[in-house]
């Protein structure tokens, strides 16, 4: 039963990933087998849009939430 329903949740989160990332669910599928993937290898598979650090993170967020930098703030 459990590798049923790991079955089952590895499917929607292949689905999931195709349909928010607007990728053909083939290639997901490829992709998602449980093993890490650096961030450079992602990207040039559509799986994130950018490579960067905590300050671009920061950066972006505030530019989303119309914040300034410093307003922003993450639990470490």
């Amino acid at each position: 039963m459990f590798d049923r329903d790991l079955k089952i949740y590895h499917e929607e989160f292949i689905k999931q990933v195709a349909t928010n990332r607007n990728l053909p669910i083939e290639d997901v599928a490829k992709l998602a087998d449980g093993s890490s993937m650096p961030g450079a290898l992602a990207l040039e598979n559509g799986l994130i849009d950018a490579l960067g650090n905590q300050a671009a993170t920061r950066s972006w967020f505030a530019e989303q939430l119309d914040l300034t930098v410093p307003e922003i703030e993450f639990c470490e």
